[in-house]
């Protein structure tokens, strides 16, 4: 009866133990991607309990190749200000926020800017709150969201 036991609780740890390992491996998983404005775009993933999470970048320019396995891409820890805008130093702005199912802010990526030892602006990012930082895209997706024409 002792092995019977043993067994079962074995075959359930393990079920849990890789029903948390693939939970991990897609949370950056991407299911859908919508234009926001002209430069943004929604990317819409899930939770471990598959609830709808959406991360809104204003400007998809910022976005850049991930390093991390399962992702394609990320929001960096730096950025430089687009050509054409003016930033000055010390301003504070939000480039990206994530939202649970229900649509309340769980966190926001903001860069604060700040001039480097050459003098130039430089934007520092940090996290607020638990936002998506990690977004593994299909190639599908980015293809259906692109302009036409």
């Amino acid at each position: 009866m002792g092995a019977r036991i043993a067994l079962a609780a074995s075959a359930v740890g393990a079920s849990g133990f890789s029903t948390l390992l693939i939970a991990w491996a897609s949370r950056s998983y991407v299911n859908v991607i919508r234009r926001k404005g002209e430069k943004g775009m929604e990317l819409e993933s899930a939770d471990f309990l598959l609830r709808k999470i959406t991360t809104t970048v204003w400007d998809t320019g910022i976005l850049r190749a991930s390093g991390r396995p399962f992702a394609s891409w990320e929001l960096p820890d730096e950025v430089y200000p687009p050509e054409g805008k003016t930033v000055q130093e010390g301003q504070c702005e939000v480039l990206a926020k994530t939202e649970d199912w229900k649509g309340r802010l769980r966190g926001q990526w903001i860069v604060q800017w700040k001039k480097n030892p050459a003098g130039m602006l430089v934007g520092k990012c940090t996290r607020q709150g638990s936002i998506v930082r990690h977004f593994n895209v299909a190639v599908e997706l980015v293809d259906a969201t692109a302009p036409s024409g």
